[in-house]
């Protein structure tokens, strides 16, 4: 066995039970000397909205155990936290803040809409009318009213100040899951499950257009700060951009690989923000956040873990950071907009692997399932060293490069320079990336297929060396 110093630190501390603080300065669990990513901006349950304040000094999310969280976003710390009491107990499916940032607005399964006074964390109101869940909630740009939709098949405009219905909207073929007020509040954007946008006069609930084009649900619309561009998506994956005024479409923007659930503009209208999430086998395990120059239509580069379930997304006032919540795995990102960088890391969603010391064991590589995502960490400290795309990897001998595998239909592997950052050309392999193992000279590597053949691969080459059938494999999960 090989000890490093290292080790002996952490051999030391364990057995003294020193506590210690990790990186952030957050305390450690007793015994613990490191944490890879961070406890901050971790909540208790799926976060399925997210919001800035005006001022951008809070973020506020919600999500299925019903509680409201303020975020400092600057530290990633907790401000303030309240339940939202749903009895029977359901999720709080969204949430909107006032544009004075002094009243939140809750929707969920109980069908009435809670208004809530950040301040104070006091329910301010209750708005009744709706007879089934409330699944979109928003208001408008001078805060004197609330939109909500509803499985109800209706769509209703609320007084604030009173919390009186003002007038319900039907025309809708099937609930309404998204609502947008227009920046100067006179057209009201409502996204529905039976495929369509309607465009509703707010001043007398007339409707302007129906915009008809997607395949299937809607769950996002939006309207850019000018008020002269919607965007729309939803489950068949395409953004629409619609000319509001005219209701005609002006641009698909194709790229998303999940069911779109979230959209929002950058405060110049510059930039277009898609958050999406899948379900694999009943759970949201699937999605990415995509940014869209709004210009050309292209998307742009990737964020940093961009990868994963994502429900709710939001810019931040000065148009400098982005937030989006994850759906499935209790977490909010955070990424600051000009190097495309995740601000707090926060390690990986769902299952870990690989797991891994560096030959010297002075770091430590972790991949996440579900963002496809390698880590690579400093084992002394906990901090993030450097961060690649990839769905599984391996230290080659020398330590100084990785090998990262690309999972998909055709599995590849590329080497991975530490030093200066560079990937070789991907080399493609028959086998699985989920199973797999490397030899330790690092000239080769075995894999498996689900049918039970096991193949003997050159690294350099990809080329199949010794295949070795008869075996029978459990499976390709990483958990089995």
């Amino acid at each position: 066995m090989v000890v490093s110093k290292f080790n002996v630190v952490a051999a030391i501390l364990l057995a003294a039970g020193a506590a210690t603080p990790d990186s952030r300065g957050d305390p450690l669990p007793a015994g613990a000397v490191a944490r890879l990513g961070t406890v901050r901006l971790r909540t208790g349950s799926d976060v399925r909205s997210v919001a800035f304040s005006p001022d951008g000094k809070l973020l506020l999310s919600t999500g299925g155990d019903n509680v409201l969280r303020l975020w400092d976003p600057e530290t990633g710390k907790s401000v303030k936290e309240f339940a939202v009491p749903q009895i029977p107990v359901r999720p709080a499916y969204c949430v909107a803040l006032s544009p004075d940032g002094r009243t939140v607005a809750v929707g969920g399964n109980n069908a009435f809409i809670r208004l809530w006074d950040i301040k104070t964390g006091e329910e301010a109101a209750r708005l009744h009318g709706h007879k089934e869940t409330v699944d979109s909630v928003a208001f408008s740009p001078d805060g004197k009213m609330l939109v909500s939709g509803g499985r109800d098949e209706t769509v209703r405009l609320w007084e604030v100040a009173t919390g009186k219905e003002i007038r319900s909207l039907s025309g809708h073929g099937n609930y309404n899951a998204a609502v947008a007020f227009s920046p100067d509040g006179k057209t009201l954007a409502t996204g529905s499950v039976d495929k369509t946008v309607r465009l509703w006069e707010t001043a007398t609930g007339k409707t302007v257009h129906t915009l008809r084009g997607h395949q299937l649900a809607l769950t996002a619309v939006a309207f850019a700060p000018d008020g002269k561009t919607l965007a729309s998506a939803g489950g068949d994956k395409v953004i629409r951009l619609w000319n509001p005024a005219t209701g005609k479409e002006l641009r698909r923007l194709e790229g998303h690989e999940n069911w779109v659930h979230s959209l929002a503009f950058s405060p110049d209208g510059k930039v277009l923000a898609g958050a999406a999430a899948s379900y694999v086998e009943k759970r949201l395990m699937a999605g990415e956040v995509r940014l869209w120059e709004m210009a050309s239509g292209k998307e742009l580069p990737r964020l940093e873990a961009s990868e994963g379930p994502f429900r709710g997304i939001a810019f931040s006032p000065d148009g400098t950071t982005l937030a989006a919540g994850g759906s499935e795995y209790n977490f909010i990102r955070l990424w600051n907009l000009a190097t495309r960088k995740e601000r707090f890391p926060s390690g990986h969603q769902g299952s870990v692997w690989p797991l891994a010391f560096a030959p010297d064991g002075r770091a430590l590589l972790t991949g996440g399932e579900a963002e496809q995502t390698l880590r690579l960490w400093d084992a002394r400290t906990g901090r993030l060293r450097q961060a690649v795309t990839g769905s599984g990897g391996a230290f080659l001998p020398q330590g100084k490069k990785l090998l990262v595998l690309g999972g998909g239909k055709d599995p590849t592997l590329r080497a991975f320079d530490l030093t200066t950052g560079q990937l070789t050309r991907p080399v493609s392999f028959r086998g699985s990336e989920s199973i797999f193992a490397l030899a330790p000279d690092g000239k080769c590597f075995v894999t498996a297929d689900k049918d039970g053949v096991i193949r003997v691969c050159e690294v350099t080459t990809g080329k199949e060396l010794r295949r070795l059938a008869g075996q029978h494999t459990r499976g390709t999960d990483r958990e089995q």
